[in-house]
């Protein structure tokens, strides 16, 4: 395998354009506007190709699957205007990718001999998010965009973004800043974003001189999040630079919709609404249509009037009157061109439409366009980085929502036949994946309700939807099946438990674990195949993480109930330094075998944000994953421990 790899991957770098760089980097330059001719040779009938385009920092992305003769391939990627940079990988159906996770071959655009704006920048940020943790490959095209390009200062935001998550990362702040000489509008309005992660009043002073030089306040939502929370600090720049006042409140009206920081809504809403210039401004109307808070369906027809509505707008309008069952609402619907929606905002439309019982007929039409337009190649032209087994994943549990709705539609319609099948099939494509949903499977007991299948059948997919939350409804159902059995509902609540047990207080895996070799803060050596035959809590955190600092809480208290056990170890792993993870531990008084250091093994554990814990069963394999922090995580994790062992 290994061989034949490394053979097409060479077939696969014979281009009609000449590359620049080693295995891991294949790049390629052309003037701006030329055409991309790709040739290739593969042992396969056909290839998925996915590729981006950038204009700018914004970009489109495309799949296709392209069809070879005798495993020659040819494809030719046309560049849109503007283009300054285009990256693509081809995939396998076997889920082989070439070139390899975290790279892509890249054509670099260039006019008279100088590449273009933003080029390196957007290379660097998407090598980074595909996973490229290597110090030197990141900065080499930070710098390379800094040197072409000294005033691109969205790079500096982005190296502070990434610069705790890459390993001997040393760019300070204090260097970025030093780096940046020129006091260009474009600085002030970046590091005064920067300083505000960091220190309020180092970033208000920075702000004030920015307004001192008669510099427009715009492109700086992130610090209008945190700077709007003060109120009176707002309010004094505002009246001390009275020509700014309006983009001042505008942009901390924006930042309580984007951060969701409502307590301060109403009151940046009615200063926002005392200016002139809010008459006509999109940005303000948009604002509101996406908070669902003010009046919506007025802002709904201020946003028409300027030609700014975009599908998202009018989708949350458009919902909004189905739940009131607006009778301007069949007006809104006939304007919509399916063409424009994505799949996904179709079928929350034709969802909403469904289950409040408004407009059937036009609800099928949506859900079937939906359907229609969302295929593998289009799931993958929506999630660029993700590989080919992940796409799969992605592609049947979008399309099973998008079955179940249709289903759902098909039972409005008195269609239980067809609706039966087409529940089955999302049930279906959701096993596929090792997958269940509650809300699908309840509607798919409305079916079987009707059909009077046998109860304990029913008991069956009752038990599966409570195992994933309380739902009344449902537990309703389930006793009168209990009492019709028993003649009485005297032990019920016991029973419930154990029907929630048996089918698992969170969705169970099995996914194989690599031996991992750890270091402990203690300098003690740990392999993860050594703790076999035990149940391993894997804790990840961050010291500076607000929800980790709130688990800390919890997780102490289920060491302390689990203290002595013989089946049960606790590992803590954390990017952080060693210092920091001991004081961590210290600071919570944890007992958790802690092991610094460790970003290589949350790459390769795909950990998206902390905290995330997992279960590794005694078989030594992965059983469960709970992302984030869950008010009752004690019981959750004390459930899954109790599941691994079989006790009560």
């Amino acid at each position: 395998m290994n061989l034949r790899r490394t053979i097409m991957l060479f077939l696969i770098s014979i281009l009609v354009f000449s590359t620049g760089c080693g295995a891991k980097n294949l790049t390629g330059y052309k003037k701006i506007g030329e055409k991309v001719k790709l040739n290739f040779k593969f042992k396969a009938d056909s290839i998925l190709l996915v590729y981006r385009d950038y204009i700018d920092t914004t970009f489109s992305d495309t799949a296709v699957f392209v069809k070879g003769e005798k495993g020659k391939f040819k494809y030719t990627i046309i560049p849109e205007s503007g283009t300054n940079l285009i990256e693509y990988y081809f995939e396998d159906m076997n889920g082989n990718r070439y070139p390899e996770k975290g790279y892509f071959y890249s054509v670099f655009f260039q006019r008279k001999g100088k590449v273009l704006k933003y080029a390196n920048f957007n290379h660097a940020r998407d090598i980074y998010n595909a996973g490229v943790r290597e110090n030197s490959i990141i900065l080499r095209y930070t710098n390379r965009e800094l040197k072409l390009f000294p005033e691109d200062y969205s790079v500096y935001l982005f190296l502070d973004n990434i610069r705790y998550n890459i390993p001997n990362f040393n760019v300070r702040l204090a260097d970025m800043f030093n780096m940046a000489k020129k006091r260009t509008p474009g600085f002030y309005r970046t590091f005064t974003v920067i300083m505000s992660r960091y220190n309020m009043k180092k970033a208000d002073s920075l702000f004030e001189s920015m307004l001192n030089k008669k510099i427009k306040p715009t492109n700086m939502i992130e610090y209008f999040g945190r700077a709007s929370r003060d109120t009176a600090f707002i309010s004094s720049i505002a009246t001390k630079f009275p020509e700014f006042s309006y983009d001042i409140y505008k942009s901390c009206f924006l930042a309580t919709v984007k951060y969701k920081i409502f307590k301060n809504y109403d009151y940046y809403y009615k200063k926002v609404m005392y200016y002139k210039d809010a008459v006509d401004d999109a940005d303000v109307y948009a604002a509101i249509v996406m908070s669902k808070k003010g009046n919506t369906k007025a802002a709904y027809e201020k946003l028409k009037k300027t030609g700014k509505l975009n599908p998202n707008e009018i989708s949350i309008t458009a919902e909004e009157m189905i739940i009131s069952k607006d009778k301007k609402l069949d007006g809104l619907l006939a304007e919509i061109d399916v063409n424009k929606f994505s799949p996904s905002t179709l079928n929350g439309m034709s969802y909403e439409m469904a289950i409040h019982g408004v407009n059937i007929p036009l609800a099928e039409q949506f859900i079937v366009a939906a359907l229609n337009r969302f295929t593998l190649p289009y799931s993958f032209a929506n999630d660029f980085f993700a590989p080919f087994y992940k796409q799969k994943y992605h592609y049947y549990v979008r399309s099973a929502y998008m079955i179940d709705t249709y289903a759902y539609i098909l039972l409005q319609e008195k269609k239980a036949g067809e609706a039966k099948a087409e529940f089955e099939k999302a049930i279906g494509y959701l096993k596929i994946t090792g997958e269940e949903d509650p809300t699908i499977l309840e509607h798919y007991s409305y079916v079987l309700e009707k059909q009077k299948i046998p109860d304990d059948s029913l008991v069956v997919i009752y038990g599966k939807i409570l195992s994933y939350g309380e739902n009344d409804d449902v537990k309703r159902k389930l006793r009168k099946i209990y009492v019709r059995k028993l003649g009485s509902d005297k032990g019920f609540a016991p029973y419930v438990k154990r029907l929630k047990r048996k089918y698992g207080a969170l969705k169970r895996i099995d996914r194989s674990v690599k031996n991992y070799r750890l270091r402990g803060v203690n300098n003690k050596l740990y392999y993860l195949q050594q703790f076999k035959g035990k149940v391993v809590v894997l804790t990840v955190f961050k010291s500076e993480c607000g929800f980790c600092k709130a688990e800390a809480y919890d997780l102490r208290r289920l060491q302390d109930k689990f203290k002595g056990s013989q089946s049960v170890v606790f590992i803590d792993i954390t990017p952080d330094s060693r210092r920091d993870a001991l004081a961590f531990t210290k600071k919570y008084k944890l007992k958790a075998i802690t092991i610094p250091d460790a970003i290589g093994i949350m790459g390769e554990l795909e950990v998206m944000g902390t905290p995330t814990n997992f279960i590794i069963g005694t078989d030594g394999r992965m059983h469960y994953v709970i992302r984030g922090y869950f008010t009752d995580f004690v019981n959750m994790i004390e459930e899954t421990i109790k599941n691994e062992l079989n006790i009560d």
